[in-house]
This record gives C-alpha cells, structure tokens and sequence, in this order.
C-alpha cells in the first residue's frame, strides 16, 4: 500500500514532519499545519505553508528545509510521506497567552515579490522567454 492508498483508508493515523534549523516538529509538536497556493489571475502562485507549533521556537535560520505529510492506514508498519520541499519564513510570532508560535511560509517565489529593476530593449521584440531569464539572471536564480 502507498499513499495514495493509505490516505483514502479508514482508520488512518497522519503525522506531518517540519524540519527548521536542524529540529524536525512532528505531529506531537504542530498545532496545524496547512499547505496551500495563493495567486491571483495573470500572476504568479505561490506556495505557501501556515504551522502552528507548541511553544516558543527559536529560529535560527530563516527556512523550512522540509515539511512532509504522512499518514499510516491500519495495519500497516509505517507511515507514507508525500514531501512538500522547501519554504522561506515571512513571519514568526510568537502568542504568549497560547504558549504557540505561528510560522507563515513561502516558496521561492516570495523572493521575485520586488520591484525588478531591468530595462529590456524592446526595439527588436522580446519573447516572454527572454524577459523570464532576464528576471531569473536579477534574482541569482
């Protein structure tokens, strides 16, 4: 049984995995966890990954390196993990009176979120693909 198997099973046992700063949170450790896509017509989409996690978490890198989502069907030895890659963390704040820390993330488009600064010459036409690198090439990509 695989994923995909696992996850439209009765009974089913999930457990996610958040690895920041070499400290990987676990199911025991997240409130929540939701990965989704933000995006708007005629522009880019973005993933993106709100955590919730039990207590104050000191940061000391500004990336998820890796958040998978696991689950387990009865009967079965171990978890399946479908992995969701890498985030940038936006914002951190810590909630005193929950004792929780909430991390909203995004992928690497949050870094072409800037005002590019690249002046094309269009006097002999520039095809998407051209203008695509020349951001690329702006942002080290």
């Amino acid at each position: 049984m695989g994923f995909a198997e696992a996850i439209n099973a009765y009974g089913k046992e999930l457990d996610v995995q958040v690895a920041i700063g070499g400290v990987t949170y676990t199911a025991e450790n997240c409130i929540s966890a939701n990965p989704h896509y933000e995006g708007a017509l005629f522009s880019t989409v973005m993933k993106c990954l709100d955590l919730e996690i039990n207590g104050q978490i000191s940061l000391s890198t500004d990336t998820v390196t890796r958040f998978a989502f696991g689950v387990k069907a009865p009967g079965d030895a171990s978890y399946f993990y479908k992995d969701y890659g890498s985030y940038i963390i936006k914002a951190a704040k810590y909630d005193v009176g929950a004792d929780t820390t909430k991390i909203e993330c995004y992928d690497k488009m949050l870094q072409a979120m800037i005002p590019y600064d690249i002046k094309p010459d269009y006097t002999d036409g520039v095809t998407v693909k051209e203008l695509l690198n020349a951001i690329c090439a702006r942002l080290g990509w």
